[in-house]
């Protein structure tokens, strides 16, 4: 939030894109906080990616099916955008931003924001809640990271 009011003319700009779709910085969901694992490769701010993906997710309807070509499609339409910058390394792999973007919808398959249905093909189950008050959108990420945390445990 203070980035947005001071010089940081990327957050300046991605809050214009919230304030267009009639979202705020406060209302966005959860989803966009979870790290995924190789999200430090990519450039752009974590949260504003994965809202571009989360709200291309959202434009589809409840059941509707998303195949991995409609995805890698979407995903190639931001890089060309310029809304997914990825940094440039001579060890990475070009599709990075693709493998992140996957990584990333397991995460949103784990908050039921989508299913997945066979291997790269998921269905759309609901929207992410967004959020009208700090505090319990802080209570919200606590509980949801205090359970991934129990869940590791118990796996180990």
């Amino acid at each position: 939030m203070g980035a947005a009011h001071y010089s940081n003319s990327k957050i300046r700009q991605f809050c214009q894109e919230l304030y267009l779709d009639n979202e705020t910085l406060l209302n966005m969901p959860v989803e966009l906080y979870i790290p995924v694992k190789h999200e430090w490769l990519i450039e752009t701010l974590a949260f504003q990616w994965k809202y571009y993906l989360l709200k291309w997710i959202e434009n589809h309807q409840i059941g509707q099916v998303i195949t991995s070509k409609n995805l890698d499609r979407f995903i190639e339409l931001l890089i060309i955008k310029g809304k997914i910058k990825c940094y440039r390394m001579p060890q990475i792999h070009g599709n990075i931003s693709k493998i992140i973007c996957y990584e990333y919808m397991e995460v949103l398959a784990q908050h039921n924001i989508i299913k997945m249905i066979r291997k790269n093909k998921w269905s759309v189950q609901k929207r992410a809640k967004r959020f009208n008050n700090e505090e319990v959108k802080l209570e919200t990420l606590t509980k949801n990271s205090s359970m991934k945390s129990s869940n590791n445990e118990q796996s180990e």
